[in-house]
């Protein structure tokens, strides 16, 4: 079974467990029924990206995979790593612009929960990922920096719209710039 058909299989279970997707409170007007349907079209738009990248990563996978010439060649002078391999890896990536563009760049508003939440769900691909390779998180920059931040309290919040570039890397968060952070810490605390 291919992982784009397991993750399609997890969301049916997760939508199916959840009953039916309800959006907005029926009879309270017409903002609320449009609201529902934007919030519904950026779900479908969502699902419909995540199945592009998965697909894109399954076919650089079976290029890999298929491509049994390679195991024939000259090992590449500087490369210890396939490079078709190298190619499926970073099509990934695009999870973690998914996740950050969609999500944290999306001016969502947490609760503690919320921040929770998708911490557990990036802990899960930290996991997943952390069957290939020893720092996992590096797979996910943007989106591991970006819940480093909502985690932290909020006078270090206030510290970090005050330090400025040079807070940001005495935290260890060198992958986003000021103004994505910043953008992070006033949706969190406005």
């Amino acid at each position: 079974m291919r992982f784009s058909q397991v993750y399609k299989m997890e969301l049916s279970i997760c939508q199916s467990s959840h009953g039916e997707r309800s959006f907005g409170i029926p009879g309270r007007g017409i903002i609320d029924e449009e609201i529902g349907k934007l919030e519904e079209f950026r779900i479908n738009w969502a699902e419909k990206i995540s199945s592009v990248i998965l697909r894109g990563s399954d076919s650089h996978c079976r290029d890999y995979i298929k491509n049994k010439r390679h195991w024939h060649e000259k090992h590449e002078e500087g490369w210890t790593v396939s490079k078709s391999l190298i190619g499926a890896l970073d099509y990934l990536q695009g999870i973690d612009r998914l996740i950050f563009t969609g999500i944290l760049m999306n001016n969502v508003k947490f609760n503690n929960g919320g921040v929770e939440r998708l911490g557990c769900d990036l802990e899960v691909l930290y996991g997943l990922f952390g069957l290939w390779c020893l720092r996992p998180k590096s797979f996910f920059p943007k989106a591991s920096e970006g819940i480093k931040l909502l985690k932290m309290c909020e006078k270090k919040f206030q510290d970090c719209l005050a330090g400025g570039e040079r807070w940001l890397k005495e935290n260890g968060i060198r992958q986003l710039s000021v103004a994505e952070a910043e953008k992070i810490v006033k949706v969190e605390y406005s």
